[in-house]
């Protein structure tokens, strides 16, 4: 089962900003004459293009390891449905000798679900870790327009 990767309403308002945080700077030094450009502007400059690259690369690993997260919750669902499944079967056929070799196998899986459950649950803060690359674009781009005499 494959799921259609959906961009939320977050997503878009990230990367178009992001996007014209990153425009703006690259307008700036293009209409302004060379003498205004100095090192500190270059300097951040620099920082706000390495952080947007940065920022790029970080989604696109967040938003796989988003999806593999809701892979395996799915799949975890219908682990369930066939485990119950399993046992109306079970009742049905009666055979018990079938019945105990897939008892220890769907209890070794449900050990490991819930193994994986219980353990990963430090330092997650509920925050979208994209909002701190953004925040960070934005205090570069402040920085920026001050360095470049426009604030």
């Amino acid at each position: 089962m494959v799921a259609k990767e959906t961009k939320t309403l977050l997503d878009i308002f990230l990367q178009l900003t992001a996007l014209i945080f990153t425009i703006i700077p690259v307008y700036i030094i293009l209409k302004s004459s060379p003498q205004d450009v100095t090192t500190p502007i270059l300097v951040i400059f620099g920082t706000i293009l390495g952080v947007f690259i940065l920022g790029i690369i970080f989604n696109f690993i967040y938003s796989r390891y988003k999806k593999a997260i809701t892979d395996i919750n799915e799949n975890e669902q219908n682990l369930k449905l066939l485990r119950d499944e399993m046992h109306q079967i079970r009742k049905d056929l009666n055979f018990e000798r079938m019945h105990n070799s897939l008892d220890v196998r769907l209890r070794v899986i449900e050990t490991l679900l819930d193994d994986r459950n219980k353990g990963n649950k430090k330092g997650q803060l509920g925050m979208d870790p994209r909002l701190v690359i953004w925040i960070i674009l934005l205090i570069l781009l402040i920085l920026f327009l001050k360095q470049a005499g426009i604030l």
